[in-house]
């Protein structure tokens, strides 16, 4: 229903038939009509609402301490394009008392206002009134907020968020992009200058261009993959895509103290636990809720994962195949998730809404959705790397059969998986060409790409394990497609093109749920609400 395609905006919206004295009904009217009466305060109209609130980001107050008939009398300015009274407003509420511990200092919200102000006058000049139409909607306030106000804001966000300002039917994609940069000249600066320091440290911003051309390509496809081959993607989580801040606990032998390494740490120490040396007095605890990888095992990488998105240094996270993942997903390839962890798929994909949204901030691109069923975790196995090794068989068996169905007669098909530790990826070669000896997947040809740095690596970092067991190194063309490639960075404009994008459908539908609910509502009870009667409603 919400076409930001933001996961966070995901909705199922159910519709229930009931007659009019049906308790439910009754009550949920109820509800609905006596928040206001107990709350007046809050009921604000949403225009206002947003713009009380966006008009608090630039100046350092609270929603609260901006007051309703300021408010409206700063509303009716803009739809009267009286951009004069706009700032004189402005000024009146960043004067306004506040109660905040944390506020913006003063020299930094009279630059704000600055350029507001600034814009303003270029916005008066090159947009001639038409009409309310022509007029800065209060809703683009927000973008002007968002820009000012959102530390380390990226050179394609501030595009995005402009284009949403300025860009009328009538213009022509030429004159959009003059008016953008002319812009974000007064709100940013050069907007070239901070595209060359993102491309510098951020792959997902020297992507952009890439990421634009394949997104469009995909687009014109029908949100479709290239015809062709079919071509699947397997990637490990773990410091192959980024590098997380999760720890692996190892215990002393006798004592249990804990010793917390990274996971880039236990690639290289996990063989050497129990052996005599620095590890020989460190084991593993298996227990999936208190031992070593417990923090492999719970809802931890959605937070993890937006702190390594709101990192300054994205290159301190951002692993060897993190290209290759977005790629691959901006094409419309398959692309799956199979890592060591036990997470539940269903936090996982919220994880990855988060470094989707990410993407879309950096390049205006919106990739593909996962789903839940594009991530395999196998924490809590007794042999992580042989429990990966089984799930890419089924993987391939799948590729497998896809390929002898009648739409497909004539395609090749090929698997590439990648991981940065030596043990599981030995171990996905051994058991590929085990299997692959026995025939198992005679017209499936799989990539193995090996993402570490171990000098004891027994195969080449890139192995193509074909039909009959073999296993070569890749040749030129297609077949390299999994391994690291070049990508060119345009010194010209990146332009963000967005379109809405839809977002995913909910899965796990309810059935049934008006019959269930018209069977066995009650007569409700008014009861007394948890927690603090006085806390206001969110």
């Amino acid at each position: 229903m919400n076409p930001s395609g933001n996961y966070h905006s995901a909705e199922m919206q159910v519709v229930m038939d009931l007659p009019a004295d049906d308790p439910l009904a009754v009550a949920m009217i109820a509800s609905i009509v006596q928040l206001p009466q107990l709350q007046p305060e809050y009921v604000v109209p949403i225009q206002l609402a947003i713009l009380r609130n966006e008009m608090g980001r630039v100046t350092g107050h609270t929603d609260r301490e901006i007051g309703l008939p300021l408010t409206k009398e700063l509303s009716q300015a803009l739809l009267d394009r009286d951009f004069k009274k706009v700032k004189d407003l402005l000024r009146v509420v960043a004067d306004l008392p506040s109660d905040l511990i944390v506020r913006p200092k003063p020299d930094v919200v009279n630059d704000r206002l600055a350029r507001i102000g600034k814009f303003l006058d270029w916005y008066g000049q090159v947009t001639p009134a038409s009409g309310q139409g022509e007029s800065i909607r209060i809703r683009r306030l927000a973008y002007l907020s968002t820009i000012l106000s959102e530390e380390g804001i990226s050179a394609g966000r501030v595009r995005f968020l402009i284009n949403g300002i300025i860009w009328r039917p009538g213009y022509t994609p030429e004159q959009t992009n003059s008016l953008v940069d002319q812009a974000a000249e007064i709100l940013v600066g050069s907007l070239s200058v901070l595209e060359k320091k993102e491309a510098r440290r951020d792959q997902v911003a020297l992507m952009g261009p890439e990421l634009q051309r394949l997104s469009k390509e995909y687009e014109v496809r029908g949100r479709k993959a290239p015809e062709g081959d079919i071509r699947v993607s397997v990637f490990d989580h773990d410091d192959n895509l980024m590098f997380m801040r999760t720890k692996i606990a190892l215990f002393e032998k006798g004592t249990h103290r804990i010793l917390e390494v990274s996971t880039g740490d236990w690639a290289k120490i996990r063989g050497q636990l129990g052996k005599p040396g620095a590890w020989e007095n460190f084991e593993i605890d298996p227990n999936p809720t208190t031992g070593s990888f417990a923090n492999f095992n719970n809802d931890s990488i959605v937070d993890e994962m937006k702190e390594l998105m709101a990192s300054k240094t994205p290159e301190t996270w951002q692993g060897k195949s993190l290209t290759d993942f977005m790629r691959e997903r901006a094409q419309g390839y398959p692309v799956k998730i199979l890592t060591a962890r036990g997470t539940d798929p269903r936090v996982a994909i919220q994880a990855y809404g988060v470094f989707d949204d990410y993407v879309f901030n950096r390049t205006g691109v919106r990739l593909p959705p996962l789903q839940e069923a594009d991530f395999k975790g196998v924490g809590g196995a007794g042999d992580p790397a042989q429990a990966k090794a089984e799930s890419l068989g089924a993987e391939l068996d799948e590729t497998q059969r896809l390929l002898r169905l009648p739409e497909n007669a004539g395609k090749k098909a090929s698997l590439g998986f990648s991981d940065d530790d030596s043990g599981n990826a030995g171990t996905m070669v051994d058991y590929v060409k085990r299997n692959a000896a026995q025939n198992r997947w005679p017209d499936v040809k799989t990539v193995v790409l090996y993402t570490g740095d171990s000098e004891d690596y027994p195969y080449p970092k890139v192995s193509v394990v074909e039909n009959g067991g073999q296993v070569r190194t890749p040749r030129s063309g297609p077949e390299r497609y999994l391994a690291p490639q070049p990508f060119s960075v345009s010194t010209g404009t990146r332009i963000a093109e967005v379109a809405s994008d839809a977002v995913s459908k909910v899965t796990g539908a309810v059935k049934g749920i008006c019959e269930a609910a018209c069977r066995l509502v009650r007569p409700l009870q008014q009861v007394k609400p948890k927690g603090d009667p006085h806390k206001p409603a969110q």
